[in-house]
C-alpha cells in the first residue's frame, strides 16, 4: 500500500475496503534502541528469524551496548497524541500541507520504579540516537515495517525532545517520574505495524522482559595462602555507602572468571561460595604467589558487568 510523503504525479487513489487489524491498546512498556549498532547498520527485530525466548535474551543481553535493547519500566497516565498538520493556506482559501503534526509522548513512572537513579537512566537516551518499539497491554510490538516486509524498525525519537522530571512525594502524591519525548518528524503513523505475541515462539510475553541491571564489585580480600578472593557485588540503589548498594545475588561458578596477570595465564576454580548474599568466596588451587596480580571478572545474562573496572588484586 502507498505511504507517500507526497504526492507523485500521475498517482491514484488506493481501494478502500479493509481487512482484519490488529487493535491497538494503550503501551505499557517501551523498548528503548539505538539507531545503529557499533558498526553503523541499522538495529532492529528480524522478522524472518524463530522469535522465541533465545533471539529476545540475545538482543537484551547483546555485548554491544549498540545493538542492545533497554526495556524500560511500566509507564502510566500516558498521553500519545500527534499534532494537527502544519498547513498554508492561499488568499483563496486553498490549503497545501507543509507536514505533519509531530507526535508527543507524555507519561509517568510510579514506585517502586521512580527513583533518581531512573531519571538519571533517561537522560543518558539524549546522548545517544534512541529509538523505540512500543508494546502494548496486549503484548504487541509496535514498531515500523520495512518496505519488504521482513524487518521491524524501532520509532526514531527526537533525542533532543526528551525532558524528565523527578517529583518529590507530598502528603498526598507519591514520588514520580515524569517523562516526555517527541517521534522524530521523518516518523509516519501510516508505517506502523503491530508484531503480535501470539506471532512469538515458546508462549512468550514481551511485556515480561527487563533491562540489564548494572553490577559493581569490591575486593575484600586475596590470599595466596587460602587460594581464595573474597569480592561484593552490588548495584546502583539501596544504601549510597560505598559498596553497600543493594547486593547482587545468585552468581555461581560459572560466572567468574580469574585470571593471573603477572603470568598471564588463567586460573580454574574450584569453588565459588556466596555468604552472606552478594558476597562471594572464590576459591582455586595454589599456585598463586603473594606478588601476583589478580583479575576477577563476572558476567551473567541479565546483569551488565561492564562498568567494572579492570581491578587488579594483589595476593597476599
Amino acid at each position: 500500500m502507498s505511504c507517500a510523503k507526497t504526492c507523485a504525479c500521475n498517482q491514484v487513489m488506493v481501494n478502500t475496503k479493509t481487512g482484519c487489524v490488529s487493535s491497538r491498546v494503550v503501551e505499557k512498556v517501551a523498548w528503548v534502541m539505538n539507531k545503529t549498532n557499533a558498526s553503523g547498520a541499522l538495529n532492529f527485530i528480524d522478522l524472518t528469524q524463530t522469535l522465541n525466548d533465545t533471539y529476545f535474551q540475545g538482543l537484551l543481553n547483546n555485548t554491544d551496548p549498540q545493538a542492545r535493547l533497554f526495556p524500560l519500566p511500566e509507564c502510566k497516565n500516558i498521553s500519545d497524541v500527534r499534532d494537527k498538520s502544519v498547513l498554508e493556506s492561499a488568499k483563496d482559501g486553498t490549503m497545501f500541507k507543509v507536514r505533519d503534526g509531530i507526535r508527543k509522548f507524555d507519561g509517568f513512572f510510579f514506585p517502586p520504579f521512580a527513583s533518581p537513579q531512573l531519571v538519571a537512566i533517561l537522560q543518558s537516551e539524549r546522548c545517544a540516537s534512541p529509538c523505540k518499539f512500543s508494546v502494548d497491554a496486549n503484548g504487541t510490538i509496535w514498531g515500523r515495517l520495512s518496505a519488504d516486509g521482513t524487518k521491524l524498525y524501532p520509532m526514531r525519537m527526537d533525542a533532543g525532545s526528551i525532558d524528565v522530571i523527578y517529583t518529590n512525594p507530598t502528603d498526598t502524591e507519591v514520588e514520580k517520574v515524569a517523562y516526555s519525548y517527541n517521534l522524530h518528524p521523518s516518523e509516519r503513523d501510516c508505517e506502523v505495524r503491530g508484531l503480535l505475541a501470539s506471532d512469538l515462539v515458546g508462549n512468550i510475553d514481551p511485556l515480561d522482559y527487563t533491562g540489564l541491571m548494572d553490577v559493581n564489585m569490591t575486593v575484600i580480600s586475596a590470599s595466596h595462602t587460602a587460594n581464595t578472593v573474597v569480592i561484593q557485588l552490588y548495584d546502583n540503589y539501596g544504601d549510597i555507602m560505598p559498596g553497600m548498594g543493594e547486593a547482587v545475588t545468585g552468581f555461581l561458578a560459572a560466572n567468574f572468571a580469574l585470571y593471573n596477570i603477572t603470568t598471564s595465564t588463567a586460573i580454574t576454580l574450584t569453588g565459588v561460595v556466596e555468604a552472606p548474599i552478594g558476597t562471594y568466596t572464590l576459591s582455586f588451587a595454589s599456585g598463586v604467589s603473594a606478588t601476583n596480580h589478580l583479575k576477577v571478572t563476572p558476567t551473567k545474562a541479565g546483569f551488565d558487568c561492564s562498568s567494572i573496572p579492570s581491578t587488579v588484586i594483589i595476593a597476599t
